[in-house]
């Protein structure tokens, strides 16, 4: 009989996951570190009756994937630097750079597609100049369906 051969320990660290919070809309568990943040953080400041539909419920899930991939292209910076060495040698930027600055931007149009404020209640904490603001430009976009029409 042959002795089982025991496994050296694993060198890393054990991955300790932090206990969820008892959120009304839980993160997917395919979502890893960044977009886990990203999500309980902006579930959680919902108020308690203040649901996310369908629709911001994917955009959330799409904002918190792109968390997680620009954590990875972070750590690909991290690794390599600013700059690479380019065809014929010479250094060039980095191609993650391009990338994280794209998907920073769509990461915001994400988050800034999510409604996490009541329309009326916006309208209601509207300043008087804003109030005035608003109505101005209603009277604008009127005259210009008019012109428009004719």
């Amino acid at each position: 009989m042959t002795a089982k051969a025991k496994k050296p320990p694993s060198k890393k660290a054990p991955v300790r996951r932090q206990k969820e919070p008892d959120l009304k809309h839980p993160c997917p568990p395919y979502i890893g570190a960044e977009g886990r943040v990203l999500w309980n953080r902006l579930v959680g400041a919902l108020g308690e009756d203040w649901n996310l539909d369908e629709r911001e419920l994917a955009l959330l899930e799409e904002a918190a994937k792109t968390a997680d991939e620009l954590g990875e292209l972070g750590e690909a910076l991290d690794r390599d630097g600013m700059t690479v060495t380019g065809s014929r040698g010479q250094p060039v930027l980095h191609p993650a750079v391009g990338e994280i600055r794209q998907m920073r931007t769509l990461l915001l149009r994400l988050l800034g597609s999510i409604e996490l404020s009541d329309p009326i209640e916006a309208v209601q904490a509207a300043t008087p100049e804003q109030a005035k603001k608003r109505r101005a430009a209603g009277a604008r976009w009127a005259r210009e369906k008019r012109r428009l029409a004719r």
